[in-house]
Parts: structure tokens; sequence; C-alpha cells
């Protein structure tokens, strides 16, 4: 298997920065299993999370990302699953010591499972097609445009895979998000 760094310093990624909590405060993730030290985290802030979210508002905003084409974006998730396929061993690792399950639940169910929801919703964007009905004198129709900025929790049980059951439609149809993952689990989240 894949090594896994010893002790991690987790901090925000915000826009394209890697940054502390805004006031300095951390806390500590342990491995359930002997108590030993996986990481320091930075606690994020409501300071933390304006800034997140206005970062993710200007990306939307100003980026190339809401502007690509389905096909396009599908092409980016699906690399992005390509890199979780290569690095299975190394996350399965992670979700397993910092939450943990047993190793063949990560490695077999979990992480695949990040890989599939990346490519589902990459591929499920190009069959959304906008949908027209006419009916007589009306025509109703369903358009699907990016619509801005998407906040995210994500619960610490399956943190990776439930995670992208929520950022992957929301980048597939064109939006920006915001993760913030549970407390007791930031390891994979960070990876």
């Amino acid at each position: 298997m894949t090594a896994v760094p010893e002790i991690f310093d987790v901090k925000h990624l915000i826009g394209d920065d890697w940054r502390p909590a805004s006031d300095g405060v951390t806390f500590e993730t342990r491995d359930p299993h002997d108590g030993s030290l996986l990481g320091t985290v930075a606690q994020g802030t409501a300071a933390d999370g304006t800034a997140a979210v206005s970062a993710a508002r200007k990306a939307f905003d100003d980026g190339p990302w809401p502007l690509l084409s389905p096909k396009e974006r599908a092409k980016i998730l699906h690399a992005v699953a390509d890199k979780v396929d290569a690095h299975r061993e190394e996350l399965a690792q992670l979700e397993t010591r910092d939450g943990g399950k047993s190793i063949n639940q990560s490695l077999h169910a979990e992480i695949p499972r990040v890989a599939h929801n990346l490519r589902f919703f990459a591929d499920y964007v190009a069959m959304a097609a906008n949908e027209a009905y006419p009916d007589g004198d009306l025509l109703s129709y369903v358009l699907y445009p990016p619509a801005g900025v998407v906040s995210a929790i994500s619960p610490w049980n399956a943190p990776l895979m439930l995670a992208t059951w929520k950022i992957a439609p929301a980048l597939a149809f064109g939006n920006t998000a915001v993760l913030k993952p549970a407390p007791q689990t930031p390891l994979t989240a960070h990876r």
C-alpha cells in the first residue's frame, strides 16, 4: 500500500490559497483505533466561511468553469476520477485511519464509489438536455444553466464518498462549490 504522511497540517483551501484559520485556532484529529495524532486541523470560523463563499462566487463570476461546455467539464471530472483511482490505496488508508472503519470497506467500496460518483455526474450532465414541451399555444421548457455557488457539508461516516455525492453534480452542472468536511474526518477532503 502507498504510504501516507504521519502527521497532517490541514489548512483551508480558499480560492487557490492554502491558509490557516483566520483566528489561528486548530484542533487535533486522532486515529480512533489507538488515539495517535493524525493531524492538526485549522478550525473554520464565520470569517473563513465568508471568505470561501466569496472566493467561490468570484470563481463563478470571473472564472471559466461555468462557461465550459458540459463535455469540457466532464473531461476534467473524469481526470479527477482517474486520480482518485490512481491514489485509491492512499485514500483508503486515510479513510480507515481517520474514521476507524475497515480497510476492506474503504478500499473496495467507498473510494471506488468516489471515482464512480465523479464519472456518473460527469456523464449525466450531457444527458440532462434542455427540454421543451409544446402544448398548443403554450410552451413549457426546462433549462439547466449553472446556478452559482453550492455549499456542501460532508458527514463523518463516509466523508469523501458523500462529499462527491454533493460536489460532483454541482461541478458537473457548472457551479462552484464550498465543502465543509466533518471535523471528525477531515483528511481525505484535505488530500
